[in-house]
C-alpha cells in the first residue's frame, strides 16, 4: 500500500463535520426562536400560569398542617441496626390516617396521643438511613426521628416507642433469658463471696490464736489466693450488674426528645417560588403546544 493511499484513508473529512455542526446550531437557534415566539405571543397564558401557581402555593401553605421535628439518640445491645430500622419502618406505616387505632394499640397509648405522631424515621449517628447501615456491631448509637402535630406529651411518646421495640416478642424473650442468666450468676458469686468471707474470718481467728508464725504456711494453702479470688469475684459481679442494669434492654435512651417550641415548616416564600415556577412552566408548555398546533394547521 502506497504512502499516498494511507494518508488519504487517515484524513478527516472537515466539510462534513462543519455541515453537521451547522445543522445542530441551526436546529438549536430555530428551537430557541420558536420557544421565544411562543412565550412572546402567549404572555397572558404565562401570567395566568404564574398567578395560579402563586395562589396554589399560598393555599397549600395555609392548609398544610405544621409539624414539630425532633429526635432521640439510643444505643442498642442486641441485633443489628438494619433490624431496628425494619421494626421502626413497620411502626411508621401505622402513622397513616386510617391506622391511628392500630398505632395506639401498638404503642399502648390513647388514640388522641398516638395521633400526635405523624412519622417515624431512623438514621445512624452520621445521619445516614439506618436501613442502609450494614454494620454488625452492637452497643452503637443511632437516632430515632419523629414528626409530631404538637409539642405536647413527647415524653409519653418517647417511652412508648422505646417500650414498643423492647417488648417485641423475640427481643423480650431474648432479654428475659439473658437477664435470668445474669441474676443466677450474681447469686452464685454472692454465695461464693460469702464462703470466702467465712474462710477469711476463720483464718484470721486461727492466726490470732495460733503460736505459729503468721508468715509460715505449707504449699497446700496460700491465704493470699483467698483475697485474689474474692477480688476477682467482686469485679465479675460489678460487670454483670452493669450488663443487667445498663444493657438489660435491647435499646436504651442516651438523649431523649427535645421538641422545639415553634413548628418546623418551609416559609411562604419557598412555597410561592415552587408553585409559581410550576405554574409558569405549565403555561409555557401550553403556549408552546398552541403555537405548534397553529404551525401544523397552516401547513
Amino acid at each position: 500500500m502506497s504512502e499516498q493511499k494511507i494518508n488519504h484513508e487517515d484524513q478527516i473529512y472537515i466539510p462534513g463535520i462543519k455541515n453537521f455542526i451547522k445543522q445542530i446550531l441551526g436546529l438549536f437557534f430555530w428551537a430557541f426562536s420558536f420557544f421565544a415566539l411562543a412565550a412572546n405571543k402567549n404572555k397572558l397564558l404565562l401570567l395566568c400560569g404564574l398567578l395560579i401557581g402563586f395562589i396554589s402555593g399560598y393555599i397549600y401553605y395555609t392548609t398544610k398542617p405544621s409539624f414539630y421535628k425532633t429526635s432521640m439518640v439510643v444505643i442498642h445491645s442486641e441485633l443489628t441496626k438494619k433490624t431496628y430500622a425494619e421494626i421502626l419502618d413497620q411502626l411508621d406505616k401505622l402513622t397513616s390516617a386510617g391506622s391511628k387505632q392500630r398505632l395506639a394499640d401498638a404503642l399502648k397509648l390513647p388514640v388522641e396521643l398516638a395521633g400526635n405522631l405523624l412519622s417515624i424515621d431512623s438514621k445512624n449517628i452520621n445521619d445516614e438511613p439506618l436501613r442502609e447501615d450494614t454494620s454488625s456491631k452492637i452497643k452503637q448509637p443511632f437516632k430515632i426521628i419523629v414528626e409530631l402535630k404538637s409539642n405536647k406529651a413527647s415524653d409519653s411518646l418517647q417511652n412508648a416507642i422505646i417500650d414498643y421495640v423492647n417488648n417485641s416478642p423475640y427481643i423480650k424473650r431474648l432479654k428475659q433469658e439473658q437477664n435470668k442468666s445474669y441474676i443466677e450468676r450474681i447469686s452464685f458469686i454472692e454465695r461464693e463471696l460469702s464462703k470466702l468471707d467465712s474462710l477469711k474470718n476463720e483464718y484470721t481467728r486461727f492466726l490470732s490464736s495460733s503460736r505459729i508464725s503468721a508468715t509460715f504456711y505449707n504449699n497446700a494453702f496460700n491465704p493470699t489466693d483467698i483475697y485474689i479470688h474474692s477480688n476477682s469475684l467482686v469485679n465479675q459481679k460489678a460487670t454483670i450488674l452493669n450488663l443487667l442494669n445498663v444493657d438489660g434492654t435491647a435499646i436504651s435512651v442516651v438523649d431523649g426528645f427535645k421538641v422545639p417550641s415553634s413548628p418546623q415548616t418551609p416559609s411562604l416564600f419557598i412555597y410561592l417560588l415552587l408553585f409559581g415556577g410550576m405554574g409558569l412552566i405549565a403555561g409555557f408548555i401550553l403556549g408552546t403546544l398552541y403555537e405548534a398546533e397553529k404551525k401544523v394547521n397552516r401547513k
